[in-house]
């Protein structure tokens, strides 16, 4: 969660989370980050927040990105059958 597996030198040997809050969108903290920057623009009707949200989700796309390239190379066919498998986003529709 603090970025270890990613600096580390030796491969860890940390399993692919995709049951509980990763069951259905790839990147849940990202989509409750890019929600709380928006709804604190909706409370606090300020414009400089309103001018972060579409840099957040700006931001947050490009960190998505590059965090899909890492996990392909770490944890291989089996991130690319859960890329398969799951929304990048939230999907409210059943399985």
């Amino acid at each position: 969660m603090i970025g270890v597996p990613e600096l580390s030198a030796t491969p860890s040997a940390q399993p692919l989370l995709n049951q509980g809050v990763y069951a259905r969108p790839r990147h849940p903290c990202y989509a409750a980050a890019l929600l709380g920057v928006c709804a604190a623009a909706f409370f606090s009707n300020r414009l400089a927040l309103f001018l972060l949200c579409p840099a957040c989700l700006g931001l947050l796309y490009g960190i998505t990105r590059l965090e899909e390239r890492e996990l392909a190379a770490r944890f291989g066919e089996e991130y690319v059958r859960y890329q398969q498998r799951v929304s990048p986003g939230c999907r409210l529709k059943r399985p």
